[in-house]
């Protein structure tokens, strides 16, 4: 079922067919009621945080956290070859105020103070304290507990862009009450004062590829390209070790997926794009770089330690290439790595058990369906203006299809925290190109090649 939905979004995106479905925002419920049933202690969680049988995380009543500071075994590291200034080395080095925290948290690589809270009462007006480890922060709330909401409705978490929290009330108009209540990948947050399903937040993306190799930054101590996250850390040191080395090569990808699109913008401009492509890509670059910033926020969290990019080599990126080159290049990395992309994301949202890791896929995987769009965008534009490169595409998605690893369904224990092991992403990747890439494939080289050369092409019936 996922992978029909990627196909009829692709073919709609080409102009061949109508996908069904709700679009961004498209009201689910309407101004129904959303039941809560069964409210029990959320597991995990502190603070006075209950779930509902139906999904919804809500507060009933307000709670202390707990606070794990100063930590004694903590030493802030900004790297930067230790020339930055540092206010503080360890937590015992921030006693301005209670529940002092050493750390970088700005976009400079320095080593400052932060101070947290254990309840609503060490926080602002327009804020309750949500806990975390090693202690709570103070985070945007309209709301503080569902008494505050009136009428039988719920003071709910959001999870917002790149797993940003915030809490409100229930309205007479919502659509969602959770993510069950959307079209996968779309997810039911809070905005524009009511509860409603988004498609349009914060993977590996569009691979850089420079002569059919993938080129990727080497892995830098700094702060600046990073989001702070707060998933659950409560697992084995060799778990997160792992995790933080994984997270960190997804941002090494996310990063080199900026240059990829930087590069794909300069040659629409130079083959005269409409505006419409332009405008994609440009978006498409921002959404990346968030990407980037989210992925090296979890493998921070999950090593303890600052990671983030360093100079990407991109001596012989800029070469010019003939347009059946380009085509191809396009191909791989849009049309094939995007789409890729997106599933992988939506797969590992589906099994994710952390909230912040799950809600932090679903919105990537929207971004890379919407980039592997523009990249079949561009290649039927291109297709229509000049129809013997139908011909490259027929080569290029044969070629792929053969290459692809054959692999069956695994026990893969890495998708509990939403990171597909080698074998499960081969398997994925075939199932794209067998399942999607063909069919839209075929579906549009039957229409150009049989214009252009006056008989069916091969893939008319995939």
């Amino acid at each position: 079922m996922l992978l029909r939905s990627y196909r009829l979004a692709i073919l709609s995106a080409m102009g061949l067919v109508a996908a069904p479905g709700c679009s961004s925002g498209d009201a689910v419920g309407g101004t129904k009621d959303f039941p809560c049933t069964n409210s029990a202690p959320a597991t995990g969680q502190s603070g006075g945080i209950e779930t509902c049988a139906e999904g919804q995380v809500h507060r009933p009543k307000a709670g202390k956290c707990t606070a794990n500071v100063p930590r004694s075994d903590y030493m802030c590291d900004a790297g930067v070859g230790g020339s930055a200034p540092q206010d503080c080395t360890t937590d015992a080095d921030c006693s301005d105020k209670k529940l002092g925290q050493c750390g970088i948290y700005g976009q400079a690589p320095e080593c400052t103070c932060r101070y947290g809270c254990e309840s609503d009462a060490d926080c602002g007006a327009d804020q309750l304290c949500a806990c975390g480890d090693p202690v709570g922060i103070c985070v945007r709330a309209t709301c503080k507990t569902d008494a505050d909401c009136g009428g039988g409705k719920l003071c709910m978490r959001s999870v917002g862009e790149c797993g940003s929290i915030s809490w409100h009330c229930q309205t007479g108009s919502d659509e969602c009450a959770t993510n069950d209540d959307c079209t996968s990948p779309a997810t039911c947050a809070y905005t524009d004062s009511k509860w409603t399903c988004l498609q349009d937040n914060c993977a590996a993306g569009r691979p850089f590829l420079v002569h059919g190799a993938e080129r990727l930054p080497p892995v830098a101590n700094r702060a600046d390209w990073l989001v702070t996250q707060q998933p659950d850390l409560s697992m084995s040191k060799d778990v997160r070790r792992e995790l933080a080395r994984r997270w960190t090569e997804a941002g090494q990808m996310e990063h080199a997926s900026v240059a990829a699109f930087a590069r794909f913008m300069l040659q629409l401009l130079s083959l005269g794009a409409p505006p419409d492509l332009v405008e994609a890509t440009e978006r498409a670059i921002s959404d990346e770089r968030r990407h980037a910033q989210l992925c090296f926020g979890l493998a921070s969290a999950y090593g303890d330690r600052n990671v983030g990019p360093g100079p990407l080599d991109i001596a012989g990126s800029m070469q010019d290439l003939e347009p059946n080159e380009l085509i191809a290049l396009v191909f791989r990395e849009g049309c094939v790595g995007e789409t890729v992309a997106a599933v992988e994301a939506s797969h590992g949202a589906e099994h994710a058990m952390d909230p912040v890791v799950r809600e932090a896929l679903r919105r990537i995987a929207v971004d890379e369906q919407r980039h592997s769009e523009l990249a079949w965008r561009f290649i039927a534009w291109q297709v229509g203006q000049q129809p013997e490169l139908a011909r490259v595409l027929e080569r290029e998605v044969h070629a792929l299809t053969e290459a692809a690893t054959r692999a069956e369904s695994v026990d893969d224990e890495w998708l509990v925290h939403g990171l597909a092991s080698p074998a499960t992403r081969q398997k994925l990747r075939r199932d794209v190109l067998s399942d999607v890439v063909a069919p839209c494939v075929g579906a549009l080289l039957s229409g150009s090649i049989s214009r252009s050369h006056d008989r069916p092409s091969a893939y008319a019936s995939a």
